[in-house]
């Protein structure tokens, strides 16, 4: 079973390192095209609304945590609720400005590469890896502020600093745990083509102000 698991494993790195080739080929080849600003626009939008209530969950479900076991009792009313909102929409546009180039190539390129699948596959590896991260770190410094002050602009400051500090933990932790990945596969060449690309992408002001 064991050498049955080691020849699969190695027939899929042997596949992914076809594709690579493959895509190294293909990606400087291929047309920017002209992408509706609507598109992209509405892409990054609805990322950045689906990762801040992600965000707004992961808090949540913290902060009643921390309720139940009795170390922190924050006041949920609605102030509460919006500011726990406005810190993960916060996160969530400093993260969507990170990645945005990398939206609007994969609304480009959409099934034109072989390695695709496997990119958008770890790509959600690595988001579970983010979010784990995230909702640790997150809990331990809400943990850490529950002998401070609770009231009015205390606690919101609090939500703020619990974000930031569980946000920027994650995103380095998280980017080192990527690299390493990246340069384990073989990967790395790949996304340097791909940054290449979006150099390329960035000079050309028409692939984002197309009209449907």
């Amino acid at each position: 079973m064991d050498n049955n698991q080691s020849n699969a494993l190695q027939q899929e790195l042997d596949q992914l390192q076809l594709d690579i080739k493959g895509d190294l080929l293909t990606i400087p080849t291929l047309k920017l095209g002209i992408l509706p600003a609507k598109t992209f626009y509405g892409a990054l939008l609805l990322f950045v609304l689906k990762l801040s209530l992600l965000f707004m969950l992961i808090n949540l479900i913290v902060q009643i945590g921390l309720n139940v076991i009795g170390v922190y009792h924050s006041h949920m009313r609605v102030g509460a609720l919006f500011g726990l909102w406005g810190c993960a929409l916060g996160a969530s546009v400093v993260i969507a400005l990170f990645i945005n180039q990398f939206i609007l190539f994969s609304k480009l390129v959409k099934g034109r590469l072989k390695t695709e699948a496997f990119i958008r596959k770890k790509w959600r590896h690595f988001s579970l890896i983010y979010f784990l991260i995230y909702s640790l770190v997150y809990f331990l410094a809400m943990w850490f502020q529950s002998s401070f002050s609770l009231d009015g602009d205390a606690q919101l400051f609090n939500f703020i600093f619990a974000q930031f500090i569980a946000t920027v933990f994650a995103l380095v932790a998280t980017a080192l745990i990527v690299n390493m990945e990246i340069e384990r596969l073989g990967l790395g060449i790949v996304f340097d083509v791909i940054s290449a690309f979006i150099e390329k992408i960035k000079h050309k002001p028409t692939t984002m102000s197309g009209i449907d």
